[in-house]
């Protein structure tokens, strides 16, 4: 399993769309065998964004916030998301490993409480 994070100096970076990188985890057994930091793909925007992680054959993507269009994309790509999520990237990772990250509903257009 592959899990791809929205990432910037080791935090979730707030918006999908705009992320400068994503941080890879390859999932065996449990456990995170291979970690990797990719810049993302000079070109933004979901579409660009949906490709690139196919192409690095994502599963998972975890992140916070992201729009419907984005949503749509990743997921007729069969990426699954779990949105919504902040703080620690490697922690985040941890607790989806650990089944206990929340899939949350939230989007773009929803501020944070």
């Amino acid at each position: 399993m592959r899990i791809a994070v929205t990432h910037d100096k080791g935090r979730i970076f707030p918006r999908f769309g705009h992320t400068p990188q994503f941080k890879f985890y390859n999932i065996d057994r449990g456990k995170t065998y291979r970690e990797q930091i990719i810049d993302t793909p000079a070109r933004k925007g979901h579409a660009a964004l949906t490709d690139f992680l196919k192409m690095l054959s994502t599963d998972i993507l975890i992140c916070d916030r992201i729009g419907d269009g984005a949503q749509k994309a990743l997921e007729a790509a069969g990426i699954t998301i779990y949105p919504g999520i902040s703080g620690n990237a490697d922690q985040a990772v941890i607790s989806y490993i650990l089944g206990t990250l929340p899939k949350n509903e939230r989007t773009a257009g929803e501020k944070r409480r």
